[in-house]
C-alpha cells in the first residue's frame, strides 16, 4: 500500500512539473542547430533572433491559431514544459500572413550540440504585451529595430531616438530607416552613464548607395568627440574614429554598395578592432587613448553636435546596437550567422497540440552531418536521448523547398544513452543537394533537423567537347567516358542519337554527317547524374 501511494504521488509530481504553460493550446519546438554557434565556449545570455513566415501563427481570424492580433499570446521557454519562459522582444507581427520577427534571450546557447527551446501560442486570455528590456543581456546599452517607425531603445537605459527627415522601408531584419544624405536620428543625451564608457561595441546592418557623401565620410553612429563609425569617403571600408585623433579605417574589405553588410567596430584597451559580415578584418592597436564621458548626443546617419552639414550616410540602416563590453569573435560571428540567415540557423517543427509537444520530445538531437565520400554521400547522426521515437527518414532535396525521401532508418524507441546512426547516398544528385532528418514518433508527431548541403560534380567539371561549332565529327573527352550513357537532342527536345560504343581512352567520337545545321544538346548521365552541353553544328 505504501508503494502504491508513492507511484501516485510521482505521476502527480511529473504532472505539476512538466505541464505546458497554462492556457495555450498550440506550440512548436524551435531546434537551433549547434553547428551555426562559432567556437567550441557556450554564449551566456545570447538574444537570438527568430524570423519566419508560419500559417500556424496568423490569427485565429485568418485561418491560424494565434489570439491576440499583435501576437501577444506567442511565448517561448526551454524545453521543460513551460517551467522557465525566456524573455523576449517583438519587432513584428502580421495576423495576415503569420510573419513573426522577435528578439528571445537564451540563457545559454550551446557551442557544441543543439539548443532546444519551444514556442507557445492560442491563449484567449492574453491581451498585455510581453516584450520585455530585459530580452537583452545587461552589458547592452541601446538597441534600435527602426522598425516600422519605431524609434525606442529597446533597452531600459531609455536612449530613445527622434526621427529626422529618414523614411520607413523594408529592411534586412524587418523594416529600418532609408537616409537620403541628409536626414539622421538624434538621440539625446539624458544624463545616463550606459554610454559614457571604456569599452564599446557598436553594430549595424548598412546597405550603402554611395560611398562619397559630400566629400565627407558616410557616418552610421557617431558621438561627437569621443567615438565614431562609417564609411570612408571614394573608398566603402569601415572606418572608425576616437578622440583625440584616432582615425582609423580598415582598407583591406570594402564594403560593396546596394547590398545588406554587417558592420562592427570594438574600441577597448586603447584599440580598434573591426569586423565584416562577423569575420575579423583588422586591429589597430595605437589608439592609446580611452573612451571618456562628455554630454554629446549620438546620432544615427550623421555626425554629432550639430549634425556636421555634408557629414552624413546615404543609404539604409537596420538594427544598430551599442553594448559596453568587449563582444568576442565567435560572439559577432554567431550573431552575424543568425540574423543573416534565421531559417538555417534553427528548425522550426510541426505544430502539435501544447501538451503534445510538451510530452513528446521524442529525440535530443545531438548533431545530424552529411559529407561526400567519392562518389557517395555519408550521413550521420546520433541522439543524446530517444522517447517513443518510430524512426528517422532521410529526406533530400534540389532547393531545400520540395523534399523527397531517399532513406528511413528505424528508432530505438526509448533510450537513455548516446546512440549514432548512419545511411549513405549512394546515387547523389549532381551540383548542389540539401539533405535533412525527418524524425517520427510513434504518434505521428515528428520534428525535422537542420538542413545540410552537398555539392557533388561526378567528374564533370573535366569534360572538353571540340570543336564546337563542329563539322562532320564532335570528340568529347572525359574521365572514364566508358560508364556515361551519351545522348544528343535536337533543338525541340526530341532524341535523335544515342551512344553506347564508340569509345576509345577518355574519349568518344560522336559522327554528325547525317544531322542537319543547326543547336544540338549533349547529354550524359550515370544513374541518375545529369549534364546538358550545347553544341552547334554547321555543315
Amino acid at each position: 500500500m505504501i508503494k502504491l501511494i508513492s507511484f501516485f504521488s510521482s505521476i502527480f509530481l511529473l504532472v505539476s512539473i512538466w505541464g505546458q504553460p497554462a492556457g495555450y493550446n498550440y506550440g512548436k519546438q524551435v531546434l537551433v542547430d549547434g553547428t551555426k554557434v562559432s567556437g567550441a565556449t557556450d554564449l551566456i545570455d545570447f538574444t537570438i533572433l527568430v524570423s519566419f513566415i508560419d500559417p500556424d501563427l496568423k490569427t485565429v481570424a485568418n485561418g491560424g491559431h494565434v489570439e491576440n492580433n499583435n501576437g501577444y499570446d506567442i511565448i517561448f521557454t526551454l524545453a521543460e514544459c513551460g517551467v522557465t519562459v525566456l524573455k523576449h522582444q517583438i519587432e513584428k507581427y502580421n495576423p495576415s500572413t503569420g510573419e513573426f520577427i522577435a528578439w528571445v534571450k537564451l540563457n545559454k546557447l550551446n557551442a557544441t550540440s543543439n539548443t532546444n527551446i519551444h514556442m507557445y501560442y492560442g491563449n484567449s486570455s492574453v491581451s498585455t504585451d510581453p516584450s520585455t528590456s530585459a530580452a537583452w543581456n545587461g552589458n547592452v546599452a541601446a538597441v534600435y529595430h527602426l522598425s516600422n517607425n519605431n524609434f525606442s531603445d529597446g533597452t531600459s537605459n531609455g536612449m530613445n531616438a527622434v526621427n529626422h527627415s529618414t523614411t520607413n522601408l523594408t529592411g534586412k531584419i524587418g523594416d529600418a530607416r532609408s537616409f537620403n544624405g541628409a536626414g539622421y536620428l538624434n538621440i539625446a543625451d539624458n544624463g545616463a552613464t550606459s554610454l559614457d564608457v571604456t569599452t564599446l561595441t557598436m553594430s549595424a546592418w548598412i546597405y550603402p548607395t554611395n560611398y562619397n557623401v559630400a566629400s565627407d565620410r558616410g557616418i552610421i553612429v557617431n558621438k561627437e568627440n569621443i567615438y565614431e563609425m562609417g564609411l570612408k569617403d571614394n573608398v566603402g571600408s569601415i572606418q572608425a574614429a576616437s578622440t583625440p585623433g584616432c582615425w582609423r579605417w580598415a582598407g583591406t574589405e570594402v564594403i560593396a554598395l546596394n547590398s545588406w553588410h554587417k558592420v562592427t567596430v570594438i574600441y577597448s584597451a586603447g584599440k580598434q578592432r573591426h569586423y565584416v559580415d562577423g569575420l575579423w578584418i583588422e586591429d589597430f592597436n595605437d589608439c592609446s587613448n580611452p573612451l571618456s564621458s562628455n554630454n554629446s548626443d549620438i546620432r544615427i546617419g550623421a555626425r554629432g553636435g550639430d549634425g556636421g552639414a555634408g557629414s552624413f550616410f546615404k543609404g539604409n540602416i537596420d538594427e544598430v546596437k551599442l553594448s559596453n563590453r568587449e563582444e568576442t569573435a565567435d560572439w559577432i560571428k554567431t550573431e552575424y550567422e543568425n540574423q543573416n540567415s534565421p531559417s538555417t540557423f534553427y528548425t522550426v517543427s510541426a505544430e502539435m497540440t501544447a501538451s503534445a509537444l510538451c510530452i513528446a520530445l521524442p529525440i535530443e538531437l545531438l548533431f545530424f552531418d552529411a559529407e561526400l565520400i567519392d562518389d557517395n554521400v555519408l550521413l550521420k547522426w546520433s541522439t543524446l536521448s530517444e522517447t517513443d521515437n518510430d524512426y528517422f527518414e532521410i529526406q533530400r532535396s534540389t532547393d531545400a523547398v520540395n523534399w523527397e525521401t531517399i532513406k528511413k532508418e528505424n528508432g530505438a524507441g526509448y533510450s537513455v544513452s548516446q546512440i549514432s546512426y548512419k545511411a549513405t547516398d549512394l546515387y547523389p544528385l549532381l551540383n548542389s543537394s540539401y539533405y535533412r532528418l525527418k524524425q517520427t514518433d510513434f504518434n505521428g508527431n515528428y520534428t525535422y533537423s537542420a538542413i545540410r548541403e552537398v555539392y557533388y560534380n561526378n567528374g564533370f567539371e573535366k569534360l572538353k567537347v571540340y570543336p564546337n561549332p563542329a563539322q562532320n565529327f564532335l570528340t568529347v573527352e572525359l574521365e572514364n567516358i566508358g560508364s556515361y550513357q551519351i545522348s544528343i537532342y535536337n533543338s525541340v527536345g526530341k532524341k535523335i542519337a544515342k551512344i553506347n560504343n564508340e569509345f576509345s581512352n577518355n574519349q568518344a567520337k560522336l559522327d554528325l554527317r547525317n544531322l542537319p545545321s543547326g543547336l544540338y544538346f549533349l547529354v550524359l548521365s550515370k544513374n541518375n547524374g545529369v549534364i546538358r552541353k550545347t553544341v552547334k553544328f554547321s555543315k
